[in-house]
């Protein structure tokens, strides 16, 4: 995770890292695993995200002459092609479970947020060739 303040605004950036058994299909997909790549794909970007809500919020305030910019306050997140609906395959289960919560995260905290007048991005990394 990377996180970045300046005197011109705040961005929060986080970014995970995957356990091992990313590529188990449904059948070997473990409740640990599951619960293991929630909490890094989900839970500490949702704790990164509230824990800096409150500079977001300053910076989007300090910043409220601005167009909407980065200056003013962003969220950035990044996914996965795999934690698509529509995409959805039986593999990599525990990976495309907690990536496809991210999205929800995302999509709510921009819904959220966009009150404040800074944005929530997410970038979808497609890793498939």
């Amino acid at each position: 995770s990377s996180v970045s303040t300046a005197e011109y605004g705040s961005s929060v950036s986080t970014q995970s890292t995957e356990s091992s058994g990313i590529n188990a299909e449904y059948g070997e997909c473990t409740s640990e695993e599951l619960n293991q790549l929630f909490n890094v794909n989900v839970a500490a970007t949702h704790a990164v995200t509230t824990a800096f809500h409150p500079l977001l919020k300053q910076s989007a305030s300090l910043n409220n002459k601005l167009p909407l910019c980065s200056a003013r306050g962003a969220v950035i997140n990044f996914s996965s092609v795999l934690g698509s609906i529509s995409y959805a395959q039986v593999y990599a289960v525990s990976y495309a479970i907690s990536k496809a919560a991210l999205n929800m995260l995302t999509k709510l905290t921009g819904l959220e947020l966009k009150k404040m007048a800074y944005f929530v991005l997410q970038f979808i990394q497609d890793g498939l060739n």
